[in-house]
């Protein structure tokens, strides 16, 4: 198990083996914010967050505060070092590609107090492939890689197809919440607005992606809106509620979802339960605000609430 703890300003790092005994502790240097940290293959470890730029020799940008990706081995030894972004960007997600190349997203000044999205791909060395900004959008802090061979990209949250591809989603005061999907060579795919503009505060922060290339993606505006898609884009499902949407799941074998949602003014909450062809098997009322969301191999819904501490167990049927 590996861990980021914060103790005043500085980070630190600690590994701890099966039986509980720590394989290394060391301090994350430069670092003035750890905002994942993703397990990786061959016992590593990936880092994102903003870094101290700690070696400005030879930099023509004269940046000194950036989005910053590390991947350290069991040993605790760096094997990447990556700076990415503007002065005073931040990296919130990251994804390592079997060419040894990198995803990631965040976000990056951009004039007076406001500040946009960023999702780009970077080499080992941390060349940037290809880059995109959205200037209505404060950030981009979740996406996945689709597939093995095949690499797509989609805007808005998770994503895990064997076409390779990354989904991504985003918001936008001027476009409301959107889905994209981007080939490896950083051309979209699709752009789909799947909450207006006109929503007030939008946030598009839910998604899910099955093997069979489905993508179940969910946010709020002045009401909750969720929608199963198929790889191209067209919609399965789709719907709205009066609550927000406080959570999504899938199982990504058997492609069955799940979405929850709460009105806060009601007090009251529902899920739904989606199949891999598009139908909405069954709605029901439920009186918790939860926002975790698994769907078993053999049907049962698991729903947890993080402000509650609750746990319910629903079975296949409902």
């Amino acid at each position: 198990v590996a861990m980021v703890g914060k103790e005043g300003q500085k980070y630190n790092l600690t590994w701890i083996g099966r039986e509980g005994e720590v394989l290394f502790s060391l301090p994350l240097a430069g670092f003035t914010a750890v905002n994942e940290l993703t397990e990786l293959e061959d016992n590593r470890i990936l880092l994102v967050g903003q870094s101290a730029v700690m070696n400005t020799k030879g930099r023509k940008d004269n940046v000194t505060l950036s989005g910053r990706a590390v991947i350290l081995d069991r040993s605790g030894h760096i094997v990447t070092n990556i700076y990415a972004g503007g002065q005073g960007s931040e990296l919130m997600k990251g994804a390592l590609l079997r060419s040894g190349s990198l995803i990631l997203s965040g976000m990056e000044p951009k004039g007076g107090n406001s500040r946009q999205g960023i999702l780009m791909k970077v080499d080992k060395s941390g060349r940037v492939i290809y880059q995109y900004k959205n200037a209505g959008s404060g950030y981009c802090d979740q996406f996945e890689v689709l597939g093995n061979t095949t690499e797509f990209i989609v805007t808005g949250m998770n994503a895990n197809i064997n076409d390779g591809s990354v989904i991504v989603t985003g918001n936008s005061s001027t476009d409301g919440g959107i889905i994209y999907k981007i080939r490896p060579e950083g051309d979209i795919v699709f752009a789909k607005t799947l909450i207006p503009a006109n929503q007030g505060s939008v946030m598009l922060n839910q998604l899910q992606v099955a093997r069979n290339g489905n993508i179940l993606v969910g946010g709020s505006g002045s009401k909750g809106y969720y929608a199963l898609l198929r790889n191209d884009g067209t919609a399965l499902y789709s719907g709205t509620s009066n609550g927000g949407v406080r959570g999504v799941g899938m199982n990504r074998t058997t492609g069955e979802s799940v979405v929850t949602t709460y009105d806060v003014n009601a007090r009251r909450g529902t899920f739904v339960r989606i199949l891999p062809t598009g139908k909405a098997e069954f709605d029901r009322t439920i009186d918790g605000n939860f926002d975790k969301v698994k769907v078993t191999n053999n049907g049962e819904v698991l729903l947890l609430s993080s402000d509650e501490g609750r746990v319910c167990m629903y079975s296949a049927t409902g």
